[in-house]
């Protein structure tokens, strides 16, 4: 393999795990929703809960409201870089116009070693890119972790909830036959 395509795979490869990572982000909000979705449907109902089972429900609702709000949190810093105004800067190879116009310079300058000196200067710019994005991404794939580890949170508060949402119903529906 030459040198070149070793360079390019690295510079597309960081372009595709980009990608990846803006639809990573798609799963922890499908959950997120449908757990906020599951509570309000539960405190909707119209039922008579009892004090304890509904304070517990509350104080899950709490929690589960804070591990939302820092997978939210996370999830904003992976997919726009939250703080700051710009977003992510991704580095780019310059378009192929201006790549051939240095072409085109180099070969005025010293035809002899254009080849060599153009593909040196491709070289370094996929290589700087590459690394650039590299860091970018890898803060990013940070960022989502922490995101899931949230995410994991909540659907674990979510299955408490619905066991003490289930309780409150049978607690509720065995008050109502008697």
């Amino acid at each position: 393999m030459k040198d070149i395509e070793l360079y390019k795979e690295f510079y597309f490869r960081e372009l595709d795990r980009r990608q990846e990572l803006n639809e990573a982000v798609n799963t922890p909000i499908l959950i997120l929703t449908a757990v906020v979705s599951i509570q309000v449907f539960a405190y909707s109902q119209d039922i008579d809960y009892d004090l304890c089972l509904f304070n517990l429900m509350a104080v899950v609702s709490g929690i589960s409201v804070l591990a939302i709000l820092y997978s939210l949190y996370y999830l904003l810093i992976s997919f726009f870089n939250l703080w700051k105004i710009h977003g992510y800067g991704y580095d780019f190879i310059a378009d192929m116009a201006k790549q051939k116009n240095h072409l085109n310079e180099l070969k005025a300058y010293n035809e002899t070693e254009a080849s060599t000196l153009w593909e040196a200067h491709l070289k370094d710019a996929f290589a700087d890119c590459s690394s650039k994005n590299f860091e970018i991404n890898n803060a990013r794939s940070e960022a989502l972790a922490l995101a899931k580890r949230g995410v994991v949170a909540v659907i674990f508060l979510t299955v408490i909830f619905s066991f003490l949402f289930i309780l409150s119903l049978i607690n509720y529906y065995g008050k109502a036959t008697i």
